[in-house]
């Protein structure tokens, strides 16, 4: 009986991570994606001006 008590304790610990942590795995993959590509939001232009020095130099 013990055995089924853990295995309910560990499925409903996964479950409410998945819940809390699924939100702010979805904002920081959509972040990443918006900083690696920004040239797909930005129209092609560099988003900040310290941009272009750096890719510049």
């Amino acid at each position: 009986m013990e055995k089924i008590a853990w295995n309910k304790l560990i499925r409903q610990t996964h479950m409410h991570l998945a819940f809390f942590l699924t939100p702010w795995m979805v904002v920081c993959a959509l972040s990443s994606f918006i900083f690696n590509h920004h040239a797909l939001f930005s129209g092609g232009k560099p988003v900040a001006q310290f941009l272009l020095l750096v890719f510049t130099i």
